[in-house]
């Protein structure tokens, strides 16, 4: 086994952006070379097109170390920084100051900034959102209401991320569900992604 061949190897389908399968490829840079790979996939984040690349992105490198990063970085007088730190920001764990700092960045100069921000704060409210609600179904006595709560949770997914926030989400209420319910959740899991393809064709 060729450790620097890897690297490369998985850097190579990283960086092809016609690709397939390219989420697979930060987490695999992180686990030959970790520093290495932090540096390259933060380069990555101002060129990356696909969603799933970037939100695997994103996931990967999400420690304390770069969220001192994005908070130093949204104030950067240079605005690919600001970019790259919007792009990367949105984590449900990120300090709140991120978010102050993400709402001032939306009355940025750059319109590729004030986008990112935006989609930033969307991703942060998801997540603030997802919390309620399971807490909400992890109250919930009533099965009418579960279900009501579990299709406001589905709705609040993001598809075009591979259904990672849902995966991550349902975590927190397996033991809630009744039968019909996981039935009924598997089938969204698989045809939630073709939902949002439509959706982006027409």
């Amino acid at each position: 086994f060729d450790p620097e061949a890897a690297f490369q190897a998985a850097r190579n389908g990283l960086e092809d952006l016609h690709g397939r399968d390219r989420a697979m490829y930060p987490a695999l840079l992180m686990e030959l070379d970790r520093e290495r790979a932090k540096r390259l996939l933060l380069d990555q984040v101002l060129r990356e097109k696909e969603p799933a690349a970037l939100a695997a992105i994103r996931r990967t490198i999400d420690d304390n170390e770069v969220t001192d990063w994005i908070l130093q970085t949204l104030d950067s007088s240079h605005s690919d920084g600001r970019l790259q730190a919007c792009r990367l920001a949105g984590s449900p764990q990120m300090p709140g100051m991120i978010r102050k700092r993400l709402l001032d960045l939306l009355d940025d100069p750059d319109d590729d900034i004030v986008d990112a921000a935006k989609h930033a704060l969307e991703r942060i409210d998801r997540h603030v959102t997802a919390e309620k609600l399971i807490d909400a179904m992890q109250s919930a006595t009533d099965v009418t209401r579960r279900w009501i709560l579990l299709d406001a949770l589905i709705d609040l997914a993001a598809p075009s991320e591979e259904n990672r926030d849902l995966l991550g989400w349902i975590r927190h209420i397996g033991e809630y569900l009744i039968p019909s319910m996981r039935h009924y959740l598997e089938d969204e899991i698989r045809n939630h992604p073709r939902k949002e393809r439509k959706a982006n064709e027409r």
